[in-house]
């Protein structure tokens, strides 16, 4: 994940803390959690 109006330097660092598999075995859904919240 990014954003578009800041340059990639400056995105926040994040760890995907799970993951939800779908119904094929393929993830399409992941909590990924920075030190400001979770997303």
């Amino acid at each position: 994940m990014g954003l578009d109006n800041r340059k990639r330097i400056d995105w926040p660092i994040g760890r995907v803390e799970k993951i939800y598999p779908s119904r094929d075995g393929f993830t399409r859904v992941a909590r990924v959690t920075t030190k400001t919240g979770s997303l």
